[in-house]
């Protein structure tokens, strides 16, 4: 006689496109040497025994979604979107602070861009890729400024 599972499995719910994007990031960066940390920004609720709550705060809102561990001391901040997506306001505001202070800080909406901006920190291709980068930024930035972005 066959087991019959006393609890039915939930169906697995695919991965969103973002959340699929990161890993392959994530993966290829880690190809290259360097360490992928993500970053949990605003404030998480935990329900512990007996239903006591507590708030743990993370990184402030707006900071990017990794922070990457480049080979030779080299660190810089990526921020992964889907395709189309805006930046929000509190994300323009951090990428504008961080960047005042001397910080690398780039949106990518892909691996190809991700590598781009690895070489970027490098300096290998400084300042061809960072002219696409800045003209992809300053897309994103126009447009939030147009009231397209909702942050």
């Amino acid at each position: 006689m066959p087991l019959i599972p006393t609890t039915r499995r939930k169906p697995r719910k695919r991965a969103s496109v973002e959340t699929a994007l990161s890993k392959a990031i994530t993966d290829t960066l880690t190809l290259k040497g360097c360490t992928v940390i993500r970053v949990q920004s605003g404030v998480l609720e935990l329900v512990g025994k007996g239903g006591k709550r507590r708030f743990v705060h993370c990184a402030p809102k707006g900071t990017p979604d990794r922070i990457v561990l480049a080979p030779n001391g080299l660190t810089f901040w990526l921020e992964i979107k889907k395709p189309g997506e805006p930046l929000s306001g509190s994300q323009i505001d951090w990428f504008e602070e961080a960047r005042a202070m001397g910080h690398d800080v780039f949106m990518v909406t892909s691996v190809a861009q991700a590598l781009t901006c690895l070489d970027i920190v490098r300096g290998r291709t400084r300042s061809a890729a960072r002219a696409v980068m800045k003209a992809g930024a300053d897309e994103a930035y126009a447009e939030f400024r147009e009231g397209v972005g909702n942050g």
